[in-house]
């Protein structure tokens, strides 16, 4: 596929890319999410490239990979590698960025190169392929992906193209307005079609042309392993378990989304809440003292911890929230042997927790880490609802 690209690059360089007509990015694009996050699109910068490629390099992490190859992933050499070769379009290297309690995140990152199809007859019909698209963890599932493409779509139909063909999940693109190729009548370089495989138009019509033809893509997809350890080896460590890491206000997307998930509303008896809410709270729990903590499961958020009663003669376990999705692997053991740990660094010797009586899993998890019942009340929660509670202690 080298050669037949190479004949391509040049008829990009020369004929393709001149006639491209991209909008000058006098101000950067700005949209709200469903969930109340205000993000910025905007052209990636040189300043950016390293947060982009560990954003890369923790959205793709993979734990199968990293125990098989010794690296969680190669897309971040993909990514440098990308931005070196001829067809690379700067102009749709698009960052999503957000500003929480004064700091701004660069959260997701999205690449487009030029490709073709190459038709029966030997002609090229020029073509879009993007790749990596990468949201981090944290932010993921907030709509963050479907913003970068829709921009990038935007621009490349106002600059003259045609058409997007990417490798990707087939349940999630379709939403996006994406198609099997095979419904456009094109195969792969090598003559095959496959759910993954699909393609959009940006012009009706576009790709009626290419009935028949065969999809190529630059060869700086195609990466060598020797030469991705060795990229990834200037990274930090990864690691594939449990950890505790310090709240930061990045985190604050996930657990608002965590914390209205409709199943962990009803086990704590609380109401819907607005981001906003959670910077208001971030900052008082700092004010007071008190420590948080989200909980991973290797580079995914998977719930969060939330650490008080320094001052007093009992540590406090004031929240513990595991993600549904990490239900029953041994996180909420995790978080409550890491608060203990917290605890006896702090000198404290005992501690409390209080859950209502009904949340049987809380209650199921702090038995079982030995924790005592030491007493009993009427309480309203957050909800309104007027329930029995029960405050447990332990001794360390």
């Amino acid at each position: 596929m080298n050669s037949e690209f190479s004949d391509f690059r040049s008829f990009y360089i020369n004929h393709v890319k001149p006639r491209c007509n991209y909008p000058p990015e006098t101000e950067p694009y700005k949209t709200k999410l469903a969930n109340g996050l205000a993000i910025t699109v905007r052209r990636e910068h040189p300043d950016d490239y390293a947060a982009v490629e560990n954003l890369t390099r923790r959205a793709f992490f993979n734990a199968e990979k990293l125990a098989r190859d010794g690296i969680p992933c190669d897309e971040h050499l993909l990514v440098r590698k990308l931005r070196a070769a001829p067809e690379f379009i700067p102009e749709l290297d698009l960052v999503a960025e957000c500003e929480l309690l004064g700091q701004r995140h660069i959260v997701g990152n999205v690449m487009f190169t030029a490709a073709y199809v190459k038709t029966p007859s030997g002609e090229f019909i020029p073509a879009l392929v993007f790749g990596p698209l990468s949201v981090l963890p944290e932010y993921q599932r907030m709509g963050i992906g479907k913003a970068l493409l829709s921009r990038a779509e935007e621009i490349a139909r106002s600059a003259g193209w045609g058409a997007i063909f990417l490798y990707g999940h087939p349940w999630y693109y379709p939403r996006l307005g994406y198609k099997e190729a095979k419904e456009f009548a094109v195969t792969t370089h090598d003559g095959k079609n496959f759910p993954a495989f699909m393609a959009k138009e940006l012009v009706l019509g576009y790709l009626s042309a290419a009935a028949g033809g065969k999809y190529y893509y630059s060869p700086v997809y195609e990466l060598d392993m020797g030469e991705a350890r060795e990229f990834d080896g200037a990274f930090p460590p990864v690691v594939d378990g449990p950890q505790a890491r310090p709240l930061h206000p990045s985190h604050l997307p996930y657990i608002h989304r965590l914390m209205n998930l409709p199943e962990i509303l009803e086990v704590m008896h609380e109401r819907q809440t607005d981001l906003p809410v959670w910077s208001s709270a971030y900052q008082n729990w700092t004010n007071r003292g008190e420590r948080a903590f989200a909980i991973y499961s290797g580079e995914q958020p998977a719930g969060w911890l939330r650490l008080g009663g320094f001052d007093g003669d009992a540590g406090t376990i004031n929240v513990l929230v595991i993600d549904p999705r990490y239900a029953r692997r041994g996180l909420g053991r995790f978080a409550v042997g890491f608060a203990e740990g917290v605890f006896r660094e702090r000198g404290l010797r005992r501690i409390e927790i209080y859950a209502a009586e009904d949340n049987i899993p809380a209650r199921a998890l702090y038995e079982s880490c030995g924790f005592r019942i030491a007493g009993r009340g009427e309480c309203t929660t957050g909800d309104g609802t007027a329930c029995m509670g029960i405050t447990f202690e332990k001794v360390i």
